[in-house]
């Protein structure tokens, strides 16, 4: 969008063509009004979307697929699984071999990756059902999921308060 109060492109059905057609239209802030781009067929729109949507995705996708895109949150060498956060900002579960490799080598590429997941909160029940583990919201340990308590909101918190609040004062600056 522009500064100005028009939208910086805008889209007409053209009823006045056979079949249907898309005017796609870029509003010119000096003149004041629209100045038509491009008509196009829903073959080309459809291609149109295809396209802003990889250029939209690619520094997402990137971020992806490089260890030096991506963050290991949490590990559990027993199982083998890892929760990751790419750069970018999303969450996924991955196999903790994947973490040693070569940092060029493609997440994707290996067959490492299990699943990316929109929010944090999907990826961590993700983990949470891969290996028992939970992260207490006090201590930020991850814990077995048995020694964790769960309140109504889903916040898991250490069973046993004394370790938790043994793991907080180790946080602490001395």
């Amino acid at each position: 969008m522009s500064d100005s109060k028009h939208p910086t492109f805008k889209l007409d059905d053209d009823k006045d063509v056979l079949g249907r057609l898309c005017a796609l239209s870029w509003f010119d802030g000096v003149r004041g009004e629209y100045d038509l781009l491009v008509n196009v067929d829903e073959d080309d729109a459809r291609e149109l979307v295809a396209k802003l949507t990889a250029w939209l995705d690619a520094p997402r996708l990137a971020a992806r697929d490089r260890l030096t895109g991506i963050v290991p949150v949490a590990c559990c060498h027993s199982t083998g699984v890892a929760l990751i956060q790419s750069r970018a900002g999303e969450w996924g579960v991955v196999d903790t071999d994947w973490l040693s490799m070569a940092p060029n080598i493609g997440l994707e590429s290996t067959g490492a990756m299990r699943d990316w997941y929109a929010t944090e909160v999907e990826a961590r029940a993700a983990y949470r059902d891969e290996t028992g583990k939970v992260i207490c919201e006090s201590c930020a340990r991850f814990i077995d999921h048995d020694d964790a308590e769960c309140d109504d909101d889903g916040i898991y918190t250490c069973a046993d308060e004394t370790a938790c609040s043994a793991a907080c004062a180790a946080k602490e600056p001395k």
